[in-house]
């Protein structure tokens, strides 16, 4: 056909689709003594495998497997070997852009225009094998001008593993975590009395670590083992799967410091009187700090979940405005306050969403909120708060290493933000010569953005 990739590699062998078990699908192709090997046509697709009661038998032993040449019309032979699992995973993102469609795998026009995959998640064993398959067939469909783009995702993030604690004899014998016991910071085998080594591994049933999800959702609710899971650990690192009290009651605080939150502003709000013993100055550093607090953590919220997809820092952002908020004083709860706490529970909800969806319902007859959300929609279905359009962004000069300017850009510049306009911007200023030594040419110049957050120009000096 004259498509794909280069025929030979230097590093991977060929790869061989077949597997030889009944489970699978089905390779199309028929041997006929006088034609040899024939494709199925497209007419007679998909081949189905007959049912059979005992999965071990051989298909070759089955009528299915005699059938005629669709060339010749003489006797031939099924195919009994099956695809490999991977095969059929490489390309299911296009069948579910088109399910309906009863012709074809998928419409070149819709993939043409939903292609390719936003961003593709899975775990690291699974997905670099995946991977590497689910790019073969999409170069090779692109070749064949079936699709928009040689690559099936626009972003690959590979998730680390959860391990488990693992009790091993001298030997090598597993011990299960029931028969261990602790002595002086030793463990040891209750029935064996023998001395155990301790260390965290791949959970599996042979080393007798696997922990069931289910008996923690049940002691503490799925919110709770969702947000546990999530914090601590970057979600492409390696996780040592611990239930200690510590990490336990930090996280239950944060859904008691939000419950009580929502309790105190629902009673507060019964005798709110904006004229009652205002300070003014108090009122006014509240209100600067309140604007400081919600852009610069939804500025770190935006970045971490949009760019960097690091969820411990996402969910530290949202702690530290649950701190904020729980000093903040009675007295002074107003309309700006009121409007970040709703805010808070959008930003929470994706990882409670049960636990959000109670603390919103208290909320929705507060009708200072009337006017910046729709309670007649859920809090997961609510519009992510963003920065305010005048919340100013860092974009720093740094010069042969050391920084030497600071401008600040509204979050609009900095998603428009190029290399020529972040230069123009500091020469507007008409410092950035005073910072030079030399003219611009003398300098290699490169800008790193972070997304919602702050950009930097680097300078260095030509060797």
């Amino acid at each position: 056909m004259n498509r794909g990739g280069h025929i030979t590699s230097e590093r991977l062998s060929d790869w061989c689709i077949s597997r030889q078990r009944y489970w699978g699908c089905p390779i199309p192709l028929v041997y006929c003594d006088k034609c040899e090997v024939v494709p199925v046509p497209l007419d007679q697709l998909p081949v189905e495998l007959p049912k059979m009661k005992n999965n071990n038998s051989s298909l070759k032993n089955n009528n299915w497997h005699h059938t005629k040449c669709p060339n010749c019309g003489g006797p031939a032979v099924r195919e009994t070997d099956t695809m490999d699992t991977f095969m059929d995973s490489s390309w299911y993102y296009l069948r579910y852009l088109d399910i309906e469609n009863k012709k074809e795998p998928f419409g070149t026009e819709v993939a043409m225009k939903d292609m390719p995959v936003d961003i593709y998640i899975g775990g690291v064993e699974h997905a670099m094998t995946h991977l590497f398959v689910s790019r073969l067939i999409c170069h090779f469909l692109y070749d064949s001008k079936k699709l928009p783009s040689k690559e099936p995702f626009k972003r690959f993030i590979a998730m680390g593993m959860v391990k488990g604690e693992t009790f091993k004899t001298k030997n090598g014998r597993y011990v299960q975590a029931k028969n261990v016991k602790k002595i002086s910071e030793k463990f040891y085998c209750s029935q064996t009395d023998e001395e155990l080594t301790v260390d965290f591994e791949k959970m599996s049933k042979s080393k007798l670590n696997g922990i069931d999800p289910q008996d923690m959702i049940q002691k503490y609710g799925v919110d709770f083992t969702r947000l546990f899971l999530l914090s601590f650990v970057h979600p492409k690192s390696d996780r040592n799967f611990m239930l200690s009290s510590d990490m336990v009651n930090g996280t239950l605080g944060i859904f008691q410091k939000l419950w009580e939150l929502v309790g105190t502003a629902c009673y507060e709000i019964e005798k709110l009187n904006p004229h009652e013993n205002e300070d003014s100055n108090q009122k006014l550093k509240l209100n600067n700090e309140l604007y400081r607090v919600r852009n610069s953590q939804i500025s770190m919220i935006n970045y971490n979940l949009n760019e960097n997809f690091n969820l411990p820092s996402y969910l530290v952002a949202f702690s530290k405005i649950i701190k904020f908020l729980k000093k903040y004083p009675a007295r002074h709860y107003d309309e700006n306050f009121y409007k970040l706490l709703a805010e808070t529970l959008i930003i929470a909800s994706p990882v409670i969403p049960h636990f959000t969806s109670e603390c919103w319902s208290k909320i929705k007859n507060i009708q200072l909120l009337n006017k910046h959300f729709d309670f007649d929609k859920l809090v997961v279905e609510q519009k992510w708060p963003d920065v305010d359009s005048n919340w100013m962004l860092d974009l720093n000069l740094n010069v042969n290493g050391k920084n030497a300017m600071l401008l600040k850009i509204n979050p609009k510049e900095l998603e428009d933000l190029n290399l020529k306009a972040a230069i123009e911007l500091f020469q507007n200023g008409k410092c950035l010569e005073q910072k030079l030594k030399k003219s611009l040419d003398n300098y290699e110049m490169s800008l790193m953005i972070k997304p919602f957050l702050k950009a930097t120009l680097y300078l260095n000096e030509k060797k």
